[in-house]
C-alpha cells in the first residue's frame, strides 16, 4: 500500500453492512472523492473525483463490469449482498486495469479466503417499507486442508415506491436472484 501511487480506500463488510443506503455505492460515495448518480431506485453509478461511466472501471472477483458504463438507466450488474470488501483506487490506473480507467477503480471482492479447516455461515435479511423491498442473503463459506470454498444466494424483490407528489410510480419495481458457488 506505500508503494502504490494512487490512493486506495478499503470498505470491509462490517462496514457495508452498517451503510445506511439502497445500494452498494451508497456506501462507497461516503470515501472521500467518490460520489454516485442515480436515476432510478436500483440505478446507481459510481463517479471518482469527477469522472464516471467509462472512466471509472468497477471490478467484481477480477472480472470487469462494463454495462453501467454506457447507458443512463444501466447500474452495476453485482449481488451487492455478496460484497466482502471494496476497495477504491482514486486516479489513474490504466496500466494494471486498462485504458477506461483513467477516473480510478472499484474492485469488489466476494470470495474472501476464511482459517484453515473453518467453516461458516451467514444470513442476512433486508426490508424496506416505502416500496416493499425485501431481500434475503445466505452464505456458506469454508477452507478444508487448502480447499477453499464459497457457496451464497440471494433474492430481492421491490413493488413500485409512491411519493406523495405522485402516488405510485409505475415500473419502479425490480427483481434481483444470485446463486454462485466458487472454489479454489
Amino acid at each position: 500500500m506505500k508503494l502504490t501511487p494512487v490512493q486506495v480506500s478499503i470498505i470491509s463488510r462490517k462496514d457495508l453492512q452498517q451503510s445506511v443506503g439502497n445500494t452498494l455505492l451508497d456506501a462507497v460515495a461516503k470515501e472521500a472523492g467518490v460520489s454516485v448518480v442515480t436515476t432510478g431506485p436500483a440505478i446507481a453509478k459510481p463517479f471518482i473525483r469527477g469522472l464516471g461511466y467509462n472512466r471509472v472501471v468497477t471490478v467484481n472477483d477480477g472480472i470487469r463490469q462494463e454495462g453501467q458504463q454506457w447507458g443512463d438507466e444501466h447500474g452495476l450488474e453485482v449481488d451487492e449482498y455478496s460484497a466482502q470488501k471494496v476497495e477504491i483506487l482514486r486516479g489513474p490506473a490504466s496500466l494494471m486495469y486498462g485504458s477506461d480507467a483513467i477516473g480510478g477503480v472499484i474492485n469488489i471482492l466476494t470470495n474472501t479466503p476464511v482459517a484453515n479447516n473453518t467453516i461458516q455461515g451467514n444470513l442476512q435479511s433486508t426490508v424496506n417499507s416505502n416500496n416493499g423491498m425485501f431481500g434475503q442473503y445466505a452464505n456458506v463459506a469454508g477452507n478444508t486442508n487448502g480447499f477453499n470454498f464459497n457457496a451464497y444466494g440471494s433474492i430481492k424483490t421491490a413493488g413500485d415506491y409512491s411519493n406523495r407528489y405522485d402516488g405510485k410510480v409505475l415500473n419502479s419495481r425490480f427483481g434481483e436472484k444470485t446463486l454462485v458457488v466458487m472454489w479454489v
